[in-house]
């Protein structure tokens, strides 16, 4: 398994941690290129999953409000 798999897969990002100028977020402190799966575009105050990864492009799926 990759290290992807093992520690990114699964975890929840906030919409601070999107850079949108650059299209990259930031998990464990490292960047990587993100796309939403349902193609959306990403909202202040909302929480994203890393679904899948693809290199360095993570897939990120809407989890709605943080609350």
């Amino acid at each position: 398994m990759t290290f992807e798999a093992n520690n990114i897969i699964g975890r929840r990002v906030r919409y601070d941690d999107l850079n949108l100028k650059e299209g990259l977020v930031q998990v464990i402190g490292d960047y990587y290129r993100y796309q939403l799966v349902d193609g959306s575009n990403p909202q202040p105050g909302h929480t994203y999953v890393i679904v899948q990864a693809h290199g360095n492009v993570l897939e990120l799926a809407p989890q709605g409000e943080e609350g």
